[in-house]
């Protein structure tokens, strides 16, 4: 079975600026990206969600330093699948 990606860019909530060197981890797995400059991330995963039997669907989980923490949950992806998730972090 074919991986899907989650794909996205990290940006601040107030200015919607990108946010280099965010981590962004997918919860119960090892994937982990750290992002670059623009902002933007690529996770490659195992096929999880609705149509992939006893697996609810990912929790996307984002930190930087100066801004609070965002878990992202329930996050499906299908074999072959793109799915674009841009996430914007709230300064501390």
């Amino acid at each position: 079975m074919a991986s899907g990606y989650f794909v996205g860019k990290i940006t601040d909530c107030n200015t919607a600026n990108p946010i280099r060197g965010a981590n962004v981890t997918i919860l119960g797995t090892s994937a982990l990206f750290t992002t670059g400059r623009n902002g933007g991330y690529c996770i490659e995963l195992p096929p999880c969600g609705a149509s992939s039997s006893g697996c609810p669907g990912y929790t996307i989980r984002v930190r930087a330093p100066g801004y609070t923490r965002k878990d992202t949950p329930d996050k499906h992806i299908r074999s072959g699948q793109i799915e674009p998730v841009d996430i914007c972090l709230k300064p501390v």
